[in-house]
């Protein structure tokens, strides 16, 4: 584990229990571990991927972080939210507004069973970042959490580097801190690869 890894992970999992009831800890992956892969399909549209038909309709992990990821990432919040959700949808909106420029990339999942009021608020809301649709409860189940709210925040890579099963609105100076910590080290590690690029 690398410093930086252990620093976020510290700010981000200070206060996570190892057995509550929103994670099933079988299933859950590890701070350093890969996040498993996704799509599903946004309440709003035009902030779906844009590759072929089928990715029109669906926003996927890997689009953000990963091999596929836009070199300007350096911190991924994956959230997924309830039908109270609405105050941490407006904190990660805020967030998101301020940091997107400087690599953050957010992506809000539902597990609103019944999603057509919630859904209707969030076209209203008009988030700069997907919020998506899991009434089926697929990707939860495939991340091992039982219940929101839940975030984990990853990496370029979609490494998890710290986890959290409060809310984002209630722990928001915790995890902003680690946002904040991943994303000034990202661009001190871009400003270190340039300087080396020119002495080359």
């Amino acid at each position: 584990m690398t410093l930086r890894t252990a620093l976020v992970s510290t700010l981000l999992c200070s206060a996570l229990a190892v057995a509550t009831p929103a994670i099933a800890k079988d299933a859950l992956p590890g701070v350093g571990d890969v996040a498993p892969a996704f799509a599903l399909r946004p309440f709003q549209a035009g902030l779906a991927a844009s590759e072929g038909d089928e990715a029109r309709s669906a926003v996927e992990l890997d689009s953000v972080c990963g091999i596929r990821s836009p070199e300007s990432t350096a911190a991924v919040l994956v959230m997924f939210v309830d039908d109270d959700g609405t105050q941490d949808l407006a904190v990660a909106n805020a967030w998101h507004r301020r940091f997107h420029k400087e690599g953050l990339e957010i992506i809000a999942v539902s597990e609103v069973e019944r999603p057509e009021s919630f859904g209707a608020a969030v076209v209203r809301a008009r988030y700069t970042f997907p919020v998506l649709d899991d009434r089926h409860h697929i990707v939860a189940t495939r991340f091992g959490i039982d219940q929101a709210p839940f975030s984990l925040l990853l990496d370029r890579e979609c490494r998890v580097v710290g986890m959290n099963n409060k809310s984002v609105a209630s722990d928001q100076d915790n995890l902003g801190a680690a946002i904040s910590l991943m994303l000034s080290q990202a661009k001190a590690s871009r400003k270190t690869t340039r300087k080396a690029a020119k002495r080359r």
